[in-house]
């Protein structure tokens, strides 16, 4: 209790730990403290902005980060984002979380077909694929083009060091002795 006494700043967690003052009940003040902030004004405002940055945010062609850091970014929006409500009904549930992952690689064609072959097996009648198995399979996908595109870029620019390696004649070593 002494710890949060000391250095809680707010006014606001000041009253709720001076609240606790008599039982020094640092369980309950901290419980009561992790309340307030999360249905604070800046927390409902800082939750609106996380979730329209999870609805508008898409992997494009200009992306120079790995594939597979843009699926971990966007899991871990929706978690923070969910984290951060304080109450169950409105966190993120795995189908929408599924969907706004859908929709954020749509651009990318490779990674996008994960949710094609989907479509593809419920017609067939089998069942769709859960929210863990989308993030397990598209993790894996970003994964395995990840490496693909550093072997090319590998394989690029050995051939382009070569390229730029002047030739004896270029060098006006013909002939010389």
């Amino acid at each position: 209790y002494q710890i949060l006494f000391r250095n809680v700043q707010t006014p606001s967690g000041k009253r709720i730990i001076g609240e606790h003052f008599h039982t020094r009940d640092a369980r309950e003040a901290l419980e009561e403290l992790h309340r307030y902030y999360k249905g604070s004004t800046q927390a409902v405002v800082s939750a609106r902005r996380l979730l329209q940055l999870i609805a508008t945010t898409r992997l494009t062609t200009g992306y120079s980060k790995p594939l597979s850091t843009f699926a971990h970014d966007m899991i871990s929006l929706m978690e923070r984002y969910n984290d951060q409500q304080l109450n169950a009904d409105t966190r993120l549930g795995d189908l929408q979380m599924l969907s706004y992952l859908q929709e954020s690689v749509r651009g990318n064609s490779a990674l996008h077909q994960i949710a094609d072959d989907d479509i593809y097996r419920m017609g067939r009648g089998e069942p769709p694929l859960s929210y863990v198995e989308y993030c397990s399979l598209l993790i894996s996908k970003a994964e395995l083009l990840d490496s693909s595109i550093t072997a090319t870029r590998r394989s690029v620019n050995m051939h382009s060091i070569d390229a730029t390696v002047p030739s004896e004649a270029d060098a006006g070593f013909s002939g010389a002795t």
